[in-house]
């Protein structure tokens, strides 16, 4: 599950083919506040209109009763104001999917680990790589 920080970053860095690469193997999935997110980041950087249109991703919506209960808990665990929407749409996605949070956000990830969390950031990623023989 992708967060606005790492598919921005990849976009901004034009590798986001390098990202789709690295999660050649996996389903690749992110969620609709996520997108929303760099819709509104596209207003500044065009370019992030790419991760938005990413076919490859598969969007969570978190619009059942439960899926909102989830994404809830986690807005308040990170206390999300008008930041951290994203960060807690991805780990509610993860969470109900039984699936690995991606976020560089290092509150997110510290918040995420304390509640058993699984979460992990770029650099897994990228090692993850390495130690299968794939270089990015």
């Amino acid at each position: 599950m992708l967060d606005t920080m790492i598919l921005s970053h990849f976009t901004l860095a034009d590798r986001l083919d390098v990202l789709q690469d690295l999660l050649l193997d996996a389903e690749c999935w992110t969620t609709q506040v996520v997108r929303e997110e760099l819709r509104a980041g596209s207003e500044d950087h065009r370019e992030l209109t790419v991760a938005c249109e990413a076919d490859w991703l598969t969007t969570a919506q978190l619009d059942t009763l439960d899926e909102v209960r989830c994404f809830t808990k986690w807005a308040a665990r990170l206390g999300s104001g008008e930041r951290d929407l994203g960060e807690a749409s991805v780990l509610a996605a993860a969470e109900l999917r039984e699936g690995v949070a991606i976020t560089d956000d290092r509150n997110a990830t510290q918040v995420a680990r304390a509640y058993g969390a699984r979460v992990h950031g770029t650099i897994w990623l990228l090692a993850a790589a390495c130690r299968d023989g794939n270089r990015p």
